[in-house]
């Protein structure tokens, strides 16, 4: 009996390749479908290698076997000395976004009158590139592009 995880790898396949040869026989809209996601979505990976979020790519190793889309561990990546470090920075990040939304919804859940006063007593230039850096974080084309960009305004 064939495995879910058709066909068999003997190369590193692409996503695309996988597809071609699969039983979805190239068809994105049955691999959308498979997969539970929107069609667009999944012809963004397929078609314009697009990088899809850690859950989606965990329901694409599920279905295709696919190594590229295996998580790997932080001491793979950076050695066990960064990867501590790094870990340790992720958490705090975590902490401080924990924090910050339990702020941020006191002033959700409040008056118009009460984000006024935020609005108002809140740098929102720094707002702004702290949120747009943290979005980058999660795209790392994107970040490489703005950070050529940033440096050539210094």
């Amino acid at each position: 009996m064939q495995s879910p995880r058709e066909p068999t790898q003997e190369k590193r396949l692409t996503l695309k390749e996988w597809l071609q040869q699969s039983r979805f026989q190239g068809s994105v809209k049955q691999f959308a479908e498979a997969l539970g996601v929107p069609f667009k979505t999944a012809e963004d990976w397929v078609y314009r290698g697009r990088n899809p979020s850690s859950a989606n790519k965990r329901k694409i190793l599920a279905l295709t076997g696919l190594d590229e889309y295996a998580p790997l561990a932080p001491e793979q990546v950076l050695g066990p000395t960064r990867a501590a470090e790094a870990l340790e920075r992720v958490y705090r990040i975590k902490e401080l976004v924990l924090a910050l939304d339990r702020e941020l919804t006191f002033f959700k859940n409040n008056s118009p009158q009460h984000r006024e006063v935020l609005k108002k007593n809140m740098d929102g230039p720094y707002i702004a590139y702290v949120t747009n850096l943290f979005q980058l974080m999660f795209n790392e084309k994107r970040f490489q592009d703005w950070l050529k960009t940033t440096r050539l305004f210094k």
